[in-house]
């Protein structure tokens, strides 16, 4: 297990970038929000192998906690919320297929929004990042979230 370093003085820098992948937990692809209002279990097999569970440790090993977050690049950088790793003295990835992976540093955090960015230690390109949309869907368009392990 790595420790969860926060590079406090990056966190300015990575505000509005983190702010802007806010929109991916409420959003997905145009067409795959078309495809959601037909097709929703396509829509999970399609983005679950960027969804991962976010485990976090104690300084002892313990488990701390448990959230969701999504891969944004293929170089292994994963958004989750903030507070799930709080406290944490490690913390660790687990992707869709089982793979489990450590986390090597936070990149940039956003206290205000609760959103964290993590690099994650990958032995090379096995993920697939989400897409964003960088507009808002139409009032009363339908959206899909999907989290993991649920």
């Amino acid at each position: 297990m790595i420790p969860v370093n926060i590079k406090k003085d990056s966190i300015r820098v990575y505000r509005l970038f983190l702010l802007s992948w806010l929109t991916i937990l409420f959003l997905i692809t145009p067409y795959s929000l078309l495809q959601a209002q037909e097709n929703i279990p396509a829509i999970v097999k399609k983005i679950g192998p960027s969804v991962v569970v976010v485990q976090t440790y104690d300084k002892e090993g313990s488990t701390l906690g448990q959230g969701s977050g999504f891969f944004i690049n293929e170089k292994g950088n994963v958004i989750t919320n903030r507070h799930v790793l709080e406290g944490a003295s490690g913390a660790e990835v687990k992707t869709a297929d089982g793979k489990v992976y450590p986390v090597k540093d936070v990149l940039a955090e956003d206290k205000e929004g609760d959103l964290i960015l993590i690099s994650v230690v990958l032995p090379g390109k096995e993920v697939r990042p989400l897409s964003v949309r960088v507009s808002l869907p139409e009032i009363g368009e339908r959206v899909v979230v999907i989290g993991n392990p649920l």
